[in-house]
């Protein structure tokens, strides 16, 4: 499957528009401040790892599909992979 669309926005990243396929946000450190997962579906997720593929964590979204879900990081990784579970979530990346 292709991966998500990856734009770059004045925020830090807007990422959606496929699912199921590990996408590469940045190579680089990011420093971020926070994620807003909105699920296209109630209940999905999006699994997010680093660069070389260790864990940073799962954000299960609102049981209302279109909820928003904020997660407070405030952390720099060593590059970022996003997995979304539909081609209609979005994630937003806010980096510093």
């Amino acid at each position: 499957m292709a991966g998500c669309t990856v734009k770059s926005t004045s925020y830090g990243y807007k990422c959606g528009g496929a699912d199921h396929d590990n996408t590469l946000v940045s190579a680089g450190k990011l420093r971020i401040q926070s994620l807003l997962y909105f699920p296209a579906t109630g209940a999905n997720s999006c699994a997010i790892t680093d660069g070389v593929g260790n864990t940073i964590m799962t954000i299960k979204g609102s049981a209302t599909a279109a909820y928003e879900t904020q997660i407070w990081m405030d952390a720099t990784v060593e590059g970022m992979y996003v997995d979304l579970a539909e081609a209609n979530d979005r994630l937003l990346i806010f980096i510093q």
